[in-house]
């Protein structure tokens, strides 16, 4: 006997109804008798195949090298190259800035998220290649040796894209063998010209209850 629950919505809703239908799913009590389900890890999706930016995107392009300029003010952040602002939350600590001609990159922490907000005129295409181009950064860094798209619970790469911005989720092994999410968020800051790129690491298992940290800063962001 199987307890099968189906929940859709556009994928660019998904961010915001996974909640109330974790709500669901977490309030069902099966009876004493029953036995014990081992949650079947879903086969991820080969998204190396899938990751190549769009043709004359520079994703193989070194980034500027930072010019040691600060776009700081206590707590407030002003881009220098694309003009907005960003008043970090008093929750949150600023961990690392880096200023540089048109790529600029500020990161902050809650103690359990660490969040970064990346502005680059490096990436002119759609926004699908935009997550693609952003997954890329990373081929260099070491944490992030075995990352790869996750995967919905009907096994599907959990990502999706509309109008306005472009979303996906990766895993990979954190330094203690524990299981952690990377979550990139794309949109544009003027169209075909520039994007900002927004990334969360957190622990996989707090990643649902950190959601609203992240879109805390995201909504903090205010354009010109």
């Amino acid at each position: 006997t199987t307890l099968e629950i189906l929940a859709s919505t556009t994928p660019d809703l998904y961010e915001e109804h996974i909640a109330s239908v974790l709500e669901i799913t977490n309030a069902i009590e099966m009876p004493e008798s029953a036995d014990p389900v081992e949650p079947a890890e879903p086969a991820l999706p080969d998204f190396e195949g899938q990751s190549t930016p769009p043709e004359g995107t520079p994703a193989d392009e070194p980034r500027a090298e930072p010019s040691g300029d600060s776009g700081l003010d206590g707590n407030v952040f002003t881009s220098p190259s694309f003009g907005f602002t960003l008043d970090v939350p008093g929750e949150w600590t600023i961990e690392d800035e880096s200023i540089a001609d048109g790529d600029e990159t500020l990161v902050v922490s809650n103690g359990l998220s660490t969040i970064s907000v990346h502005a680059t005129n490096a990436y002119t295409g759609d926004l699908t290649g935009c997550i693609a181009f952003a997954r890329e950064l990373l081929d260099d860094d070491p944490v992030y040796a075995d990352i790869r798209v996750d995967a919905t619970s009907s096994g599907e790469a959990f990502r999706g894209a509309d109008d306005v911005s472009a979303y996906a989720r990766f895993t990979y092994t954190g330094p203690h063998g524990e299981k952690w999410a990377h979550f990139v968020y794309c949109q544009p800051i003027v169209e075909g010209e520039s994007v900002v790129i927004i990334s969360q690491d957190v622990p996989y298992d707090d990643y649902a209850a950190e959601r609203q940290a992240r879109r805390q800063i995201q909504r903090a962001i205010e354009f010109p």
